[in-house]
């Protein structure tokens, strides 16, 4: 290839620039854009006709300029003059299909007995791949050439050549006809496994460490991952295996930080595995792992700057390549555990556990059937040395609790006493994956499933110490493991609710999330469920805190997570009727805030809707019973709106209601009836509604007894007679 000189080079662009123009005036013409300049038309005519006799001049130079125009295919990093300049090489050649295969065959010599010119040869072969500018024929039978070429390749003194094919080979692959590269597959494959091959090192305190530089190692395997999605029936058994070897010495090439930066790097280092999810049967989907969007692969970007770590991309690499082929991973992964288990090097000992909790899913029963030996293996490295070697054990814990949990279940004694014992490391990073096992093993058991009281003991004093660690990301795990056994375990776990929340910051780190739009509304509705909580068993602790909380807990009656509102209804009813009196300062804040959510248009729109708004109007029943400086000369008001959306369906808020209607009948007599009687035919119809809904007949009964006596005593100062008839008719 010869460098050309400026005017062609200028040329070649007029020329690639006439096309462009030539695109717009067609694009302005079916637009109805049809108004142009007649003489910026002449002058593009002109330039046009200029360009081209031009160029036919320099294709009387046919060899030279065939050298100039190799030359721009394989330099110019501009897409539209390379694509350009395909065209024009094209052109030249003659336009018989053998002779210009011929005539590429001679440009493009991948046989010359010269490295330099195959690799001269290899660079235009890539160059016309990614600008299609083969043809399928062309193409075929260039590639055994090209893919002999590669395999000679040195990797670090051609590793761009090595990188730039896998790049090219892959984009064609990916995007057009597979029929191009159909019979070459397996050449392809042996041919970059190869590579890999001549490149791999001895062993040594950091494995086998190979030559290549991580971005074209990158590449290599990206292309070979997705030959594997692609059509997994392509890889042989000795190909599985070769693969299987390089991506462990990738992995096992992870970088060597400090704790320190380990600690906060957890999204780019080790890459933690996020469970953080919470489940209530209305939100939980039915996999605990949150469903992410895996980000477009770009085949032509490998940044090591923003990926530092091998073991990240690695460790994606096993998983891809395990859901890709199946169980014929199997023998080549458990093979390879097995030996890196016996490892003196933390490295290795740290791949086999990650390794394993990339593909167990892929391979459940060859999992299954050596699930005692996985387990225990994993188990026995939680009290290892290495603290990444520790967090690796725990990744496959996680990982084998949520695709083998009936397995795992079996074990809980031992796998609890392991993780009330690890969640006290020193390491803030383990201390949040025992809390993530937690979750995963919390969502595994049955109601016939217990805890020994020891077990929980221990995990209870231990959440009381991570919810005051400084690292936010140990507070959130711990608070999801924390709710769950909640959920579980209720009334033992109350107490230490209250010690936690009393003796932390973590109140005022709840009341940030409720107030942080960017938080989930999952995560709210559950905080708004453990605020519920604390407000009926906090005693005087939760009592002095209200200032906090309650404006905070009334603000979340307006959020649009129907379950957050329900929690939100909740609590505040809790809220008044442990602290009775001592609520009245936000009694009525709470009343219209409370009013205004079940007024909305949309309160019944829907069944959680419907819930949440049934759960508030019960709340208000509560507030106006236990809170007796209610509304002071407002009460009546506040009672007829509350009547006026009785009765409720809610299964689990009926019988509170019962009684608080019960109760609220008693201490408001006058007020419950309304000063012209106005409200005892409502009255009677919710009370006879619960009578025939419900096994609360004899309270009911009660108390229709005694709202009959106190209208019989005070019959004559009924003003309305139609009130009167209407009265008369229900006590008959």
């Amino acid at each position: 290839m010869e460098q050309p000189p400026d005017d062609f080079i200028q040329l070649v662009i007029t020329l690639a620039r006439e096309d462009e123009q030539k695109k717009k005036d067609v694009i302005d013409y079916n637009n109805n854009n049809t108004i142009h300049n007649d003489i910026e038309k002449d002058y593009s005519s002109n330039l046009k006709s200029t360009a081209k006799q031009q160029f036919n001049q320099y294709a009387l130079k046919h060899d030279r300029v065939v050298s100039w125009l190799l030359y721009l295919i394989v330099n110019v990093p501009f897409p539209t003059i390379k694509e350009k300049s395909v065209q024009l090489l094209d052109r030249l050649t003659k336009k018989g299909e053998t002779k210009k295969l011929r005539d590429l065959e001679r440009i493009v010599d991948l046989k010359h007995e010269d490295l330099d010119k195959r690799l001269d040869a290899l660079k235009i072969f890539n160059s016309l791949v990614q600008s299609r500018g083969l043809t399928h024929q062309q193409f075929r039978s260039f590639l055994p050439l090209a893919l002999s070429v590669i395999s000679q390749l040195d990797g670090i003194a051609h590793g761009g050549d090595i990188q730039e094919s896998a790049i090219s080979l892959m984009d064609l692959f990916a995007n057009d006809d597979p029929s191009w590269m159909q019979g070459f597959i397996r050449q392809i494959i042996d041919t970059f496994l190869e590579v890999m091959d001549r490149h791999r090192g001895g062993g040594g305190e950091k494995g086998n460490i190979s030559s290549l530089p991580k971005n074209i190692k990158r590449s290599m395997f990206d292309f070979l991952l997705l030959i594997a999605e692609s059509n997994p029936v392509n890889y042989v058994g000795n190909q599985i295996d070769k693969i299987f070897v390089h991506m462990y010495d990738w992995l096992i090439q992870v970088k060597d930080v400090s704790m320190k930066e380990w600690n906060e790097s957890n999204t780019k280092i080790d890459s933690d595995n996020n469970y953080f999810n919470f489940h209530f049967d209305e939100e939980k989907d039915d996999n605990i792992v949150p469903t992410t969007t895996k980000d477009d692969r770009q085949p032509d970007i490998y940044d090591d700057e923003n990926d530092e770590v091998a073991g990240l991309t690695a460790d994606s690499a096993f998983e891809r390549f395990a859901e890709a082929i199946g169980l014929r991973v199997a023998v080549p992964i458990l093979t390879h555990f097995n030996n890196l288990l016996k490892s003196q090097h933390w490295k290795e000992r740290y791949a086999a556990m990650i390794s394993l909790s990339k593909v167990c899913q892929s391979v459940p029963i060859t999992v299954s059937h050596q699930f005692n030996f996985i387990l225990t293996s994993a188990l026995n490295f939680v009290d290892d040395e290495n603290t990444r070697v520790r967090w690796a054990s725990f990744q496959l814990l996680i990982q084998l609790s949520i695709d083998f949990d009936e397995l795992m279940v079996s074990s809980r004694d031992q796998l609890f006493n392991v993780i009330g014992k690890s969640i006290n490391d020193k390491n803030e990073r383990v201390q949040s994956c025992c809390c993530v096992l937690v979750q995963t093993m919390m969502t595994c058991l049955t109601k016939g499933d217990t805890i020994d009281d020891n077990i929980l003991d221990g995990l209870f004093r231990s959440f009381e110490i991570l919810l005051a660690s400084p690292k936010i990301y140990v507070v959130e795990s711990a608070f999801a493991s924390f709710i769950l056994v909640l959920g579980i375990v209720k009334e033992k776990f109350i107490p230490v609710l209250i010690i936690c929340i009393a003796s932390s910051n973590l109140l005022t780190e709840l009341c940030n999330k409720l107030r942080d739009k960017r938080e989930d509304q999952v995560v709210k509705a559950v905080i708004l469920f453990l605020m519920a909580q604390y407000c009926t068993h906090g005693g005087e602790s939760a009592i002095n805190s209200f200032p906090l909380i309650i404006p905070t807990i009334v603000e979340c009656l307006t959020l649009p997570n129907p379950l957050a509102r329900q929690n939100a209804s909740f609590a505040l009813g809790l809220a008044a009727q442990t602290s009775k009196d001592r609520f009245s300062t936000w009694v009525m804040p709470v009343l219209q805030a409370l009013n205004v959510m079940i007024s909305l248009p949309t309160a019944h729109s829907s069944t959680r809707n419907k819930i949440a708004t049934e759960n508030a109007i019960s709340s208000i029943g509560r507030i106006i019973r236990y809170v007796t400086q209610v509304g002071n000369n407002q009460v009546g008001v506040i009672i007829s709106k509350w009547l006026s959306k009785l009765p409720i369906d809610d299964e689990e808020e009926i019988l509170p209601v019962i009684d608080n209607l019960c109760a609220i009948v008693h201490l408001y007599t006058d007020e419950c009836l309304g000063p012209q009687y106005q409200h005892v035919v409502k009255i009677h119809e919710i009370i006879q509604h619960y009578i025939k809904t419900t096994h609360q007949q004899d309270l009911l009964l009660q108390t229709w007894s005694f709202i009959k006596e106190s209208i019989k005593s005070n019959w004559d100062n009924i003003p309305s007679s139609d009130t009167k008839f209407q009265i008369a008719s229900i006590l008959i």
